[in-house]
């Protein structure tokens, strides 16, 4: 497999990934249809806190993917939406999720910007 066919730029056009509001994650993270992965640095998780139901898989770590396909794999039934500080990280989260085979994948528009301006819950994150 060549780096642009892991990238999701192969031949064939993958469907891009739906963006879903934090209103709207929340609410389906609740429902039980959807589970927020917070891809941002523990750093980040300590100072903000992740989304309340979130779990943190830090992006660009050697088991990202492993870990993304093991939620997927735990819940099927489930979306796994992407989540970051601003959305950029997400998108790219995305990309990886969907070149991996993943196919129930959104995006959260703003991240944690936007989960913060809407004052969603947060679950503390301690370092160890």
């Amino acid at each position: 497999m060549g780096i642009f066919d892991w990238l999701g730029r192969s031949g064939t056009k993958a469907r891009k990934p739906q963006v879903v509001s934090v209103i709207d994650a929340q609410a389906r993270e609740h429902a039980g249809s959807l589970t927020i992965v917070d891809v941002r640095m523990p750093q980040e998780w300590a100072a903000t806190g992740l989304p309340e139901g979130a779990k943190g898989v830090t992006l660009g770590t050697p088991e990202f993917a492993d870990a993304l396909a093991e939620l997927s794999a735990a819940h099927p039934s489930k979306t796994l939406a992407m989540f970051c500080k601003s959305g950029m990280r997400s998108k790219k989260a995305a990309k990886i999720a969907k070149a991996h085979g993943l196919d129930r994948v959104e995006i959260v528009a703003g991240g944690m910007e936007a989960w913060t301006k809407a004052q969603l819950p947060t679950t503390p994150f301690e370092t160890a």
